[in-house]
């Protein structure tokens, strides 16, 4: 972007960057989210110290919004850096503005919850390495192979219908998947009575 998209087209090929940028911009970003969660294995990683959330005085929900906020305050200094080499980048009107501003931060909610149910429902405490938690577990398996399907269904959908008119539509289905699966994580049984 500081190089001016005449000299990026150039270097990578591609041609009419501007307009894929002003139009699939905010979704290129939301796709980098999807592929960058922390929530699926925040919990596990807890291992033999689980005790301390057992003992915390806060309530399950107060946990579960600490793990999405920090994935989503890891999601918010990627978001910054593309915003700054965006949005001054591009000539849209109001209403694309609003989407690349918005737009990542529905796609950012709905891998952090997606994350966080998965890695209730597949709770491992006794583990020995972190690795094991972090890149092995069926929690992260799951929510990156819901990552990647969320992808390539929205990208199919750019394709065969209007970005504009499908986007909202896409965002929404997140937010209410997202505050569906957050809202059942919140009603599990306090996450560690198994254990």
């Amino acid at each position: 972007m500081i190089l001016g998209f005449n000299k990026i087209e150039i270097l990578l090929g591609i041609r009419d960057l501007e307009h894929i940028l002003t139009q699939y911009g905010s979704s290129v970003i939301g796709a980098f989210f999807l592929m960058s969660c922390t929530t699926s294995s925040s919990i596990s990683l807890e291992g033999k110290n689980v005790w301390i959330l057992q003992t915390a005085p806060i309530g399950i929900s107060q946990i579960l919004n600490s793990k999405i906020a920090v994935n989503m305050s890891i999601h918010l200094i990627g978001y910054l850096f593309a915003m700054i080499a965006i949005l001054p980048n591009i000539v849209t009107g109001f209403l694309q503005i609003l989407l690349t501003v918005f737009v990542p931060v529905f796609y950012s909610f709905f891998i952090s919850t997606v994350g966080i149910f998965f890695n209730i429902k597949y709770l491992n405490l006794n583990w020995n390495d972190e690795i094991s938690v972090i890149k092995h577990s069926p929690a992260s398996i799951i929510t990156h192979l819901i990552a990647i399907i969320t992808i390539i269904l929205s990208t199919l959908l750019f394709f065969i219908i209007n970005f504009i008119y499908i986007i909202i539509p896409i965002c929404l289905s997140f937010a209410i998947v997202g505050i569906y699966l957050y809202k059942k994580s919140i009603k599990t049984i306090y996450l560690i009575q198994k254990y």
